[in-house]
């Protein structure tokens, strides 16, 4: 008689199972570099891809040191093998916070993914000039891009539950701007979105929540239901954010993507004080900040015993 093995863990069921909050959870990016990447991509998407072999050595830790996050991308409907897949679709995305300016997005595309690092240096060297693009080839765009993660070699929980969802929406309205991505941060949260150019983070999606989001977005707003949070703003800043679009939307009250400002005020105790002001009105939020241990792995493939930060909105009061 065969032992059975022990099923195989699985961290966004194990993170849904102990009502972990979705609050306050996403990726700190101010700008991205998504790149479109053909085949399969490995754990480390990037550097175990058809990419891998083009890139110069430290090319990621200066792109990091410029603030800026490299991404895999691919179509849902990836093309047959007899196809040409050197040409590759890049974009570069300069998310902003609420009342500093437009989010914009610039697109190039390339022969090959051995202009990549050239494309890339475009960047870093106009990042003196905050108001000025990239440069040739890059030209701006207005279109707006869904990604979701998919990337099930880094981790499984992505692939599971990111591929029925990118497979869903691929047959909506949104299919030209849908993107499967590599990891974007949040693997227990399966599946991850992330909207651009503004950076908004949504988690444990299904077909119907996801079309929701989208729908608000298109709308100019964003739906508090699975938000994390958006990628400019610090955890606290998105804690509070949340809660006061949680609290208008209870009232029937949905500011614009951009139309909610958030200030910390600071930390006293492990409580922060903040102002958002939304819908013309100043809020005083304040949240409790702590750390929470885990002794599950907060990854398919990490360890256990992790510590998770935590917040909780003590008071919202208008002003």
């Amino acid at each position: 008689m065969t032992e059975r093995s022990a099923p195989r863990f699985e961290c966004a069921p194990a993170s849904c199972a102990r009502a972990e909050p979705l609050d306050a959870t996403a990726s700190r990016v101010p700008s991205w570099l998504l790149i479109e990447v053909h085949g399969a991509w490995g754990a480390a998407a990037i550097e175990q891809s058809a990419l891998g072999e083009h890139l110069p050595p430290g090319w990621r830790a200066e792109l990091k040191r410029h603030g800026i996050r490299p991404v895999c991308i691919r179509r849902p409907r990836r093309p047959p093998a007899s196809d040409d897949t050197s040409a590759a679709t890049v974009f570069h995305v300069r998310p902003r916070r609420p009342g500093e300016g437009r989010s914009e997005v610039w697109t190039a595309t390339v022969g090959g993914l051995d202009a990549i690092a050239g494309l890339s240096a475009a960047i870093v060297a106009g990042l003196g000039a905050p108001d000025a693009g990239p440069g040739p080839p890059w030209t701006p765009t207005t279109d707006p891009i869904a990604l979701i993660c998919t990337n099930g070699r880094h981790d499984p929980c992505c692939a599971n539950f990111g591929r029925p969802l990118v497979r869903a929406l691929a047959e909506g309205p949104w299919a030209d701007r849908l993107w499967e991505c590599s990891h974007i941060g949040g693997d227990r949260f399966a599946p991850n979105m992330v909207l651009l150019p503004e950076g908004l983070y949504f988690g444990r999606l299904d077909p119907r929540s996801a079309v929701e989001a989208l729908h608000a977005y298109a709308a100019g707003t964003i739906s508090p239901t699975h938000f994390r949070g958006r990628s400019t703003f610090r955890l606290l800043e998105q804690a509070a954010e949340i809660a006061v679009r949680r609290r208008l939307a209870d009232r029937g009250q949905f500011p614009g993507i951009d139309d909610v400002q958030v200030e910390l005020r600071g930390v006293l105790d492990s409580v922060a004080e903040l102002v958002v002001t939304a819908c013309r009105v100043r809020h005083l939020v304040r949240v409790r900040c702590s750390t929470e241990q885990v002794s599950e792995p907060l990854t398919c493939k990490g360890p256990g015993d992790q510590r998770a930060p935590r917040f909780e909105v003590l008071e919202i009061a208008a002003r």
